[in-house]
C-alpha cells in the first residue's frame, strides 16, 4: 500500500479483501457484494430492455398504472399464472419493484456443488482433488455473482417451506422475514407479493394466505390489488 495513507479497518478482516477504492484519503476495502455490484447489470437498463423486448415480441397491455404511488412504501399483490409475471411486473412498473424469490434462485450452483462434494463423485479421486476445489470456487463465484445480480434488479432471497431444526425455528424465521418485510415497506419501498404462494397449476387462482395483508397493516402502507390475465402455462 502507498505510504502516508491510513487504512480503514475493514481491510484487516480478509473476507473483505477483494478490492479496495481509495477515496477522501483513506484505503478503503469493499465487502465482495459490494464489489460484484461493479460487474452487474444497473436496474435502468436491463428493465428497459425487457421492457422493449416484451413490447416488440409479445401482445401485452398494461392498465392501471397510475394507481402506483410514485413514492413510498407500497404492497403489490397479484395472482401467480406463469414465470413470466416477474418479468412483466418489474418491466412495466413505473418504480423499481421488490421482489421476494425463492432462495434456490440466487444459489443456482449449489446443487452442483453438493454432487461434486459427495465422496462418489467423478472428481473424488485424490489426484483430481485440486480440481474439484477449483471448480467449487468457480461455482460459488457464480452463484454469488447471480444473487448480486438479482439483488440489483430488486431480488430479496426467501426460504419457502422453511422448518429448520424444528416449530420454533420455523415460527422464529417467518417471524424475521416478516420483520423484515414490514422495515422495507415502511423505509419506501414497492414490494410485490404473489399471496397464492405458488404459482397455478390449474390455471385457476388459489386461496391467498393472509401474511401480505398483515404485512401491509403493520407497516401503514397501501395494498395495490393487480391480476395477469392470458398468461398461464406461457413458459412454464
Amino acid at each position: 500500500m502507498r505510504a502516508g495513507y491510513p487504512v480503514d479497518p475493514a481491510f484487516q478482516d480478509p473476507k473483505n479483501r477483494l478490492i479496495c477504492q481509495r477515496g477522501s484519503g483513506i484505503l478503503r476495502a469493499m465487502e465482495p457484494s459490494e464489489a460484484l455490484r461493479l460487474f452487474t447489470i444497473p436496474f435502468e437498463p436491463a428493465r428497459d430492455l425487457v421492457r422493449g423486448l416484451l413490447a416488440r415480441f409479445l401482445h401485452i397491455e398494461v392498465n392501471g398504472l397510475e394507481f402506483i404511488p410514485p413514492a413510498g412504501g407500497a404492497l403489490l399483490v397479484a395472482n401467480h399464472t406463469d414465470l413470466i409475471d416477474v418479468p412483466i411486473q418489474g418491466a412495466f412498473s413505473p418504480r423499481k419493484v421488490t421482489f421476494l424469490g425463492k432462495a434456490e434462485l440466487f444459489e443456482p450452483g449449489l446443487p452442483v456443488k453438493e454432487f461434486l462434494l459427495q465422496k462418489n463423485s467423478p472428481l473424488s479421486l485424490p489426484f483430481l482433488l485440486p480440481l474439484r476445489q477449483l471448480a467449487t470456487q468457480v461455482i460459488d463465484f457464480y452463484s454469488l455473482l447471480q444473487k448480486t445480480q438479482l439483488e440489483e434488479w430488486g431480488g430479496h432471497p426467501i426460504m419457502r417451506s422453511y422448518k429448520g431444526e424444528g416449530a420454533r425455528d420455523a415460527v422464529r424465521y417467518y417471524q424475521e422475514l416478516e420483520d423484515h418485510v414490514v422495515d422495507l415497506l415502511k423505509k419506501g419501498e414497492l414490494i410485490s407479493i404473489f399471496p397464492e404462494g405458488t404459482r397455478t397449476r390449474t390455471g385457476i387462482m388459489g386461496s391467498f394466505k393472509s401474511l401480505a395483508a398483515r404485512m401491509a397493516i403493520r407497516a401503514g402502507v397501501p395494498i395495490i390489488p393487480s391480476g395477469f390475465k392470458g398468461s398461464f402455462q406461457f413458459l412454464s
